[in-house]
């Protein structure tokens, strides 16, 4: 088959954002047995040269932001929002030239598949005339995201419920457009069949860093070390974190004080890296490898409150052969049932304590997580029903194309 990826944001091999990651791992899969191209945005503050992924693909074209310096401060300026609203304003201000590309490179290349990446590109399946399948991979379902930060209160003044409306209405139409919506959770598939109950979906867990951790020994583990990962410039990280330590860590802290918790994630702000100062906090910023901090930890958590897709951390955590504690929202795109869920923070802190005193129910805790980890956790095995599933619409499609010539 030949396959065009439509990326937002450059998916190298070494990129450090998990979406981007998530895409190079499945075009690194994919291009073992099949033609794949890449049509993405580039980074307008950190350009990343097209050779990064050239080797590895049949052809890449990465569409340039700031080529003055007018335009390189503008970027600059939407950067420092972050955000939905920098992702929106950067894929309208190019959008005639990507859906001109996918015209010209279906049609150049023979395409059979188009797979729309982060829900933003479902505006460019309308650039995809059949058979060619049409696909859009929901890497969160983003009004789930929004709906429940607004909930929280946590997006005030920077999304209002009509915006939020509005754009739950614009990603409903976008699945709606596709043959195909792949997503990270069957929770996310669900919330979206609520609303389109005959879409076609197919759920593609996060592939993670599951096989570099499932080789940890749980004797490596560090007696009271209690590890939290993410991504520290994203405000759903910052505000579990500050949660955490205000509400969870004090009674964790009391009853055993030698506990020490690990903050471990690239660009924390300032309300963060502060934390260090307060005992038995460590606060890493970037790491160029989990693994030994995984390997370490006794207990990991995932304390947030924003609903997103299959938590790479718990999944992680999970691998790695540890108790992971986590609320309820957080463990809601995994489902795991070895993970021990606490919504109420005394709940969550007695959980982290029996853990981190109990070495039989720590025992019994993490062969439970490793078990599920080796049965749950096949992505290479999810990316071959994927492959399966696209191969089989092609033909399909192919041939009703040929019935339809012959008549």
């Amino acid at each position: 088959m030949n396959i065009l990826f439509v990326t937002q944001n450059y998916p190298y091999p070494s990129v450090r954002h998990a979406g981007g990651q998530e895409f190079w791992w499945l075009i690194d899969a994919l291009r073992q047995h099949h033609q794949v191209y890449v049509l993405t945005f580039d980074d307008p503050i950190q350009p990343v040269p097209r050779e990064a992924l050239a080797p590895y693909v049949q052809d890449v074209k990465v569409i340039r932001y700031a080529l003055s310096l007018p335009q390189k401060l503008r970027a600059a300026l939407w950067a420092g929002l972050r955000g939905y609203v920098f992702q929106s304003f950067r894929l309208r201000r190019r959008e005639w030239e990507m859906v001109r590309l996918v015209r010209r490179w279906c049609k150049r290349y023979a395409i059979h598949v188009v797979h729309c990446g982060w829900t933003e590109t479902g505006r460019y399946l309308k650039a995809v005339d059949p058979p060619v399948l049409r696909v859009l991979d929901e890497i969160d379902v983003r009004y789930v995201v929004e709906e429940w930060a607004l909930q929280r209160q946590q997006q005030r003044g920077r999304l209002e419920p009509d915006e939020v409306k509005q754009r739950k209405a614009e990603e409903l139409r976008y699945c709606q457009s596709a043959d195909l919506v792949v997503t990270r959770s069957q929770a996310d598939l669900d919330s979206l069949r609520q609303y389109l109950p005959g879409l076609k979906g197919f759920v593609l867990p996060p592939r993670s860093n599951v096989p570099h951790l499932l080789h940890i020994d749980p004797a490596e583990a560090v007696t009271g070390q209690v590890l939290f990962t993410g991504a520290m410039n994203r405000q759903a990280n910052v505000e579990a974190v500050r949660w955490f330590v205000s509400e969870v860590w004090p009674p964790v802290k009391m009853r055993n004080p030698q506990a020490q918790f690990v903050i471990a994630g690239s660009q924390p702000p300032q309300q963060i890296t502060a934390l260090a100062g307060q005992p038995g906090i460590v606060v890493t910023g970037d790491v160029p490898d989990l693994y030994p901090y995984y390997a370490h930890s006794r207990v990991v958590v995932a304390p947030m409150w924003e609903a997103s897709g299959c938590l790479t951390k718990i999944m992680d955590g999970i691998a790695a052969g540890r108790p992971v504690v986590a609320t309820s929202i957080a463990n809601r795109g995994t489902a795991a049932p070895c993970v021990r869920v606490a919504d109420d923070p005394a709940a969550f802190a007695e959980a982290i304590n029996a853990f981190l005193e109990n070495d039989g129910l720590w025992v019994e805790a993490a062969q439970r997580a490793r078990d599920y980890a080796l049965h749950h956790f096949n992505w290479q095995a999810a990316v071959s029903a994927l492959e399966n599933l696209y191969q089989s619409q092609v033909s399909s499609r192919l041939g009703d194309v040929l019935k339809g010539e012959r008549r």
